[in-house]
């Protein structure tokens, strides 16, 4: 039987076929989790401009940890960076350029509808500049 702190969600559709949703929703540790992995798989060598792109990914995401920002615009910063850290292990591939071109359009969105002095504002905007030079932007 379920406990009350029991948030899974179970669909009986037909006597002998359930859909059981438990835990169906990712929450904001793993996507933190998951988007870490990603930039620490940025490959580095000590005068790489790659050490570089995985500092200013990673003070964008202690950025989010803005109390300022709901769960859900966490998430969507979050994403942002996942596909930015993807991009930047390989950025001379036309395709990862374009997906971090787009990243950097949705941060940008994004933080136009938060509050324009809060920190993960201010370090997307001093930070863009540099990861767009960064993918020859």
């Amino acid at each position: 039987m379920n406990q009350p702190s029991d948030q899974s969600q179970q669909i009986s559709v037909h006597r002998d076929f359930t859909i059981d949703a438990t835990n169906s929703v990712v929450n904001l540790r793993d996507i933190i989790g998951q988007v870490t992995n990603t930039i620490n798989q940025i490959p580095v060598s000590p005068e790489s401009e790659k050490s570089e792109i995985k500092e200013l990914l990673k003070e964008l995401q202690t950025a989010v940890d803005d109390p300022q920002l709901s769960e859900e615009e966490k998430k969507e910063v979050l994403e942002q960076i996942q596909s930015l850290a993807e991009a930047a292990q390989d950025p001379k591939n036309e395709t990862m350029q374009k997906k971090a071109k787009k990243a950097v359009g949705f941060l940008k969105v994004i933080s136009e509808g938060l509050e324009p002095a809060g920190k993960v504002v201010t370090t997307i905007k001093s930070i863009i500049p540099a990861i767009l030079a960064f993918f020859g932007a």
